[in-house]
């Protein structure tokens, strides 16, 4: 049983988050050829906000970001001052204060039945029944907020209450059946096995809205005058298939094994549901041959692997993409002296998918040394994603969507290496200290082999294109006087007719006059691929050490080389859009702008356009980071001191969690935080954009510590010896920041 108590970090309108978990396993063993297995768990969460959005458009975390820093909190007879502003000039705090409630409840209640038949030696019969119930609830209540006036009375923000109540549950059910037989032969070792497998899920929804209640601070359904939509989702959907594997293995030297899948899902139209992906894996211990013999007293083991095999994946928007969907609409002209609605032109059936094929070849190696003190591994793969279902080019004159297609492959190289040493070191102060490190490296790359782009646009995949890439201009300083500012209204008229001193000035790349933005990639005009969004060597290191009851573990990762850029007003200061509304200046911004007395800024000349902020290497940001991930020390209480109590173990701990983050990204965002999209539209930002625009719950340095006791019952049955009883309690403490460890 397990509990979590958890406040948010709004210092007005309280936010928490509540979970409760329980599980429980049961295992008998009821002949000497038949075990049966219970297991259940079950998970309740909920969380409980302000709901903002409907009198700020916006969540707390956007508004924060442009709030005016003028705007009063109170006023001086204790109530909260402009909670009916307008045009954003309103307090955010007292909005929040006496917001209605956002309330989400889930309860996930998973149970599994199993079963394992031994008739004879080697033979294995196995069989489980899993079965999970999700239910949730969401309820949003909308309330008319009063703001005081000096005269008494008092003004509303919101022109109506309400409340939106959705309610979700699903039903998920899956069915393992196989067989294993296990049979040895001198030297050689056989096994095989074979099952079935079929999984199912029913999904159900119902979502109400109503306004006018009858009593502003309670949100019933049936509470309120007008009833102003309902809704209802279901779906389902549901696989089948049958698997098989083949072992061999000689002497612990030569392995090999051989799998199959014949898979069937539900998503397709009949004639296409089935795929069969087989796969087959060798291994070769090179330390196990005579000639190896000479390398035993430094090498314990080193085992080389080769595999290659293919998986289907399930690819498709809905559960019935192979149907068309007919919808409705309101249309724009009255007969009979009424709006009419009708239906719309159906969408095109995606009747030519089946499954995607992914088929990964693998090279490894495994190293043991020094009395497995030296641990390695390494592995190379090559993965292709063939058949991917994209949607199919077709004339826009058709006047439908829809129509997708296997049309699209993609190929990933990637690496993987880990290394790690476990020792100790016998007499460190009497006792012996044991300690461990390891190093995990990885990277990867994706490239778009086939996709249906005859054109080459660059707002979408093209063959040869990495995954992540980013366009952009090459920039070429500021412009440095009003003579050249003029002549850059012709030369880069394109992106401004306006220029001004102080602008940014790009680079000629194609020779051609005038400054042009890519349209193909047949005509790149004069921008190129000038960095990559994916994360590239993904690292992690831990460490941990043992003494006298003491313990110490330490964890790092992070990722040695992305690039980003960031199309943010928290970036830049000054949105793109001329939407004064959505400025996040602060002082950085301010003593890093361009100006007549600081003409070496990093910054362009403060604007709310969008000519000096195209994408463009000056601005391209490094996402690499290191974080602290983790950071325990522990310390387990002699037994000799609490064994009088009946207690078998007693450890006190404290733990901290991103303590510190190492990065050269912008300062006001958290590398964490920050993801990309791809744009289609023409603004000639064409991937690589911040989709959260930073402006996202913040990242938390969070303190915990407590105690963990096993108290244990021991009783003799059968021969076997059962312990039971055992328990956590902590509590924590959590400060929070878009960059922890770099606190401004």
């Amino acid at each position: 049983i397990g509990y979590k108590g958890q406040d948010g970090l709004f210092a007005f309108g309280d936010d928490t988050y509540k979970r409760i978990n329980m599980s429980f396993n049961f295992t008998s063993q009821l002949t000497n050829w038949l075990e049966i297995t219970f297991r259940t768990k079950y998970n309740r969460n909920e969380s409980d906000i302000p709901n903002t959005y409907d009198y700020m458009g916006s969540s707390p975390y956007h508004e924060v970001y442009r709030a005016f820093p003028f705007i009063p909190v109170y006023l001086p007879d204790g109530n909260f001052a402009a909670v009916a502003g307008s045009n954003f000039n309103y307090n955010i705090a007292g909005i929040m204060a006496q917001a209605g409630r956002d309330i989400t409840s889930s309860d996930d209640f998973w149970y599994t039945g199993a079963f394992n038949i031994t008739p004879i030696k080697g033979l294995s019969i196995k069989g489980d029944y899993t079965g999970n119930k999700f239910f949730k609830q969401q309820k949003k209540h909308q309330n008319i907020l009063y703001q005081s006036q000096p005269d008494g009375t008092s003004i509303p923000q919101g022109s109506s209450n309400g409340v939106n109540n959705d309610k979700y549950n699903d039903t998920y059910q899956a069915l393992n059946l196989w067989a294993e037989y296990k049979k040895t032969i001198k030297q050689h070792s056989f096994g095989v096995m074979a099952g079935y497998n079929q999984e199912s899920k029913k999904i159900t929804a119902l979502k109400t809205k109503v306004s006018g209640l009858y009593d502003n601070n309670t949100p019933g359904s049936d509470l309120a005058t007008t009833l102003q939509s309902i809704g209802e989702d279901a779906t389902v959907w549901a696989v089948q298939g049958m698997f098989f594997r083949l072992n061999y293995d000689y002497l612990g030297r030569y392995l090999l094994e051989v799998n199959g899948r014949y898979d069937g899902s539900s998503k397709y139209k009949s004639g296409s549901q089935w795929g069969f992906f087989p796969s087959v894996s060798v291994g070769w211990r090179l330390s196990e041959e005579k000639f190896f013999e000479p390398a035993r007293n430094l090498f314990d083991n080193v085992k080389l692997r080769a595999s290659i095999g293919t998986l289907g994946n399930q690819v498709t928007n809905g559960n019935f993409d192979y149907l068309g969907y007919l919808d409705n609409e309101t249309l724009s002209y009255v007969m009979g002296g009424k709006v009419i609605s009708g239906l719309k032109a159906p969408t095109l059936a995606s009747t030519n998918i089946t499954w995607e094929k992914v088929t990964t070849t693998n090279f490894g190696l495994d190293i043991a040394m020094l009395n497995n003190r030296l641990n390695a591994s390494f592995d190379y793969y090559i993965r292709n994603t063939n058949d991917m279902v994209i949607s199919k080019t077709y004339p826009a004159v058709l006047g439908s969507s829809g129509g997708k297609e296997n049309l699209a492959n993609m190929r990933t190289n990637g690496w993987e290496l880990s290394v790690s040493w476990n020792d100790k070191i016998n007499n460190v102060g009497g006792s012996p200290l044991m300690y461990s490190i390891g190093v995990g490296l990885a990277d990867s790359y994706s490239t778009i082999t086939k996709f249906d782009n005859p054109e080459g646009a660059l707002n979408n995949y093209y063959e040869g294109k990495r995954i992540g890439e980013i366009w952009g201009y090459v920039t070429d300083g500021f412009i440095q006087d009003e003579a050249e500012a003029q002549r850059m209204a012709t030369i880069q008229g394109d992106i401004s007719k306006t220029w001004k001193v102080g602008d940014i000035r790009y680079k000629d790349l194609d020779g051609v006059e005038g400054i042009t933005s890519a349209k193909t990639i047949y005509n790149t005009g004069d921008q190129k691929v000038i960095g990559n969004t994916t994360p590239r060597y993904s690292f992690n290191i831990n460490a941990s050490a043992s003494w006298k009851g003491f313990d110490v573990r330490v964890f790092f990762e992070g990722i040695a080389k992305r690039d980003l850029w960031i199309d943010s007003p928290v970036f830049w200061g000054f949105p793109s859009n001329s939407n004064v509304w959505q400025s996040a200046v602060n002082d950085y911004h301010v003593d890093n702008s361009w100006s007549e007395n600081n003409t070496n800024a990093y910054y362009p000349l403060p604007s709310y356009s969008g000519r000096s902020k195209q994408t463009q290497t000056k601005y391209l940001q490094n996402g690499a980071y290191i974080r602290l991930k983790d950071l325990t020390i522990s310390y387990t209480i002699p037994k000799a001191w609490i064994s009088t109590v009946g207690i078998e173990q007693l450890k006190v701990f404290a733990s901290g969690q991103n303590l510190w983050v190492g990065t050269k990204l912008f300062k006001y965002l958290d590398p964490d935080i920050v993801s990309t999209r791809q744009s289609n539209s023409k603004d000639n930002k064409l991937v690589g954009n911040l989709t959260s625009d930073g402006k996202a719950y913040p990242f938390s340095r969070t303190f915990s510590f407590g105690i963990n006791f096993l108290k244990s019952v021991y009783y003799e049955k059968n021969n076997y010896t059962r312990t039971r009883g055992s328990g956590i309690l902590y509590a924590g403490m959590r400060f929070s920041g878009q960059d922890p460890g770099r606190y401004h």
